[in-house]
């Protein structure tokens, strides 16, 4: 299986935080993976066997060739069967709303087709990154599209940007009022303004904060104190961890770090 990371050129920089790629053209069996939530949104394009997401009750859809991944609060499986490849574009929580025009909370939890947000112009995007015959030259093709749709930074981007910054550094320590002060809105108009912008609420948008921290740290370290982690990452106690942690992944912490640890062993 290949994977690569590639970063955007030029003003997309300030849109786009990176582009990833994965291909296992050769892949015979059945490949099944967990997703927990991100704080961000993706754009993604399938080229080779189309996916199918199981949500976390138990629901099956097949995802489209491509779409837009809204944020999602709980977990998904997503699995293939046969050969496939990836091209995800992974935008800065702030600045999705640039390329995609909407506001972002609308999408929340579900994921919507190309063809279906942009019609005919979708369809056209999506069988040109089919048929190109490298990922150079998809990527190529995609900087073309998103710079076609890339308009200027709202007036509050800036403001709900710093607030975000200030999540991601230090999710334990934070309240929507001290957020809101920062952002000089009051907190109905920050959350609203907020959701709009990023796609959740400033509390829902903290805790999967909290928990990729939680699962970042646990990666950095040895031995894996539940107990030290939890704290470290601004849950009350190791049951509020529990709690949290097997809510949005489905795992209980011990659990999903011992998996976690074998698949990358085995890799």
């Amino acid at each position: 299986m290949d994977f690569s990371i590639i970063k955007p050129s030029g003003i997309l920089s300030a849109v786009i935080d990176y582009y990833w790629i994965v291909e296992h053209r050769e892949n015979r069996s059945v490949c099944r993976e967990m997703v927990y939530p991100q704080a961000f949104l993706q754009m993604m394009f399938y080229f080779g066997q189309r996916f199918t997401q199981e949500n976390a009750d138990g629901s099956r859809i097949l995802l489209p060739q491509s779409c837009i991944c809204g944020m999602k609060e709980r977990f998904v499986h997503v699995e293939v069967s046969s050969g496939f490849g990836l091209l995800g574009v992974v935008f800065h929580p702030h600045s999705a709303r640039q390329v995609l025009g909407i506001p972002l909370n609308e999408l929340n939890g579900i994921n919507i087709s190309l063809p279906d947000w942009l019609g005919s112009a979708g369809s056209e995007i999506e069988e040109r990154i089919f048929l190109a015959r490298c990922h150079e030259d998809r990527i190529a093709i995609l900087e073309a599209f998103l710079l076609g749709r890339v308009t200027e930074p709202r007036y509050d981007q800036q403001r709900i940007a710093g607030c975000v910054s200030r999540i991601n550094k230090v999710p334990w320590s934070v309240t929507l009022k001290e957020l809101a002060d920062q952002a000089c809105l009051s907190e109905r108009q920050f959350e609203r303004t907020f959701s709009g912008l990023v796609g959740t609420t400033p509390k829902q948008f903290h805790r999967i904060t909290r928990l990729n921290h939680a699962i970042k740290l646990a990666g950095g370290q040895k031995s894996n104190n539940l107990t030290t982690i939890a704290l470290a990452s601004g849950y009350y106690d190791q049951a509020h961890f529990n709690n949290e942690f097997r809510e949005m992944t489905g795992l209980a912490p011990r659990k999903f770090f011992k998996i976690t640890c074998m698949e990358e062993q085995s890799s």
